[in-house]
């Protein structure tokens, strides 16, 4: 038997986390976002963000339709990647965890199987660190 992920989650800040870590898996199809969606200092709802994302993409500065949130450190066709693999299943309000189970029996029993889509990882430069000096 295959392994299978279904990411079930609140409401996640860091949509630009949520995107890549969910890409890195090819088992990962499903995304589950349930709990309150409380308004972040930052001044979004990451819930409905989240619904827009999927329901519009982002534009070319790879803003939520010409809105904010802005997802740094991402690029156009890594959340594009992230928009093929996945499904978002919204159970946003809803916290009852004998709701949020049945869906997550449901994406089970339809799981379509790892992603067959090229997951690109992005190289990050290294270099060696050095003793720092002391201040004077």
């Amino acid at each position: 038997m295959a392994s299978r992920t279904i990411i079930a989650t609140p409401v996640v800040a860091s949509l630009s986390s949520a995107s890549s870590n969910t890409s890195a898996n090819p088992h990962n199809r499903f995304l589950i976002v349930c709990g309150v969606d409380t308004r972040q200092a930052i001044g979004h709802l990451p819930g409905q963000a989240l619904q827009s994302l999927f329901e519009h993409g982002v534009d070319a500065r790879v803003r939520f339709s010409g809105k904010r949130p802005v997802l740094k450190n991402t690029t156009a066709e890594e959340v594009q990647a992230f928009l093929d693999q996945v499904e978002l299943v919204s159970l946003l309000g809803e916290e009852r965890e004998n709701v949020i189970v049945r869906e997550l029996e449901r994406c089970h029993r339809r799981d379509p199987g790892p992603y067959a889509g090229a997951v690109r990882v992005r190289s990050i430069e290294t270099f060696q660190a050095t003793e720092p000096e002391r201040l004077t």
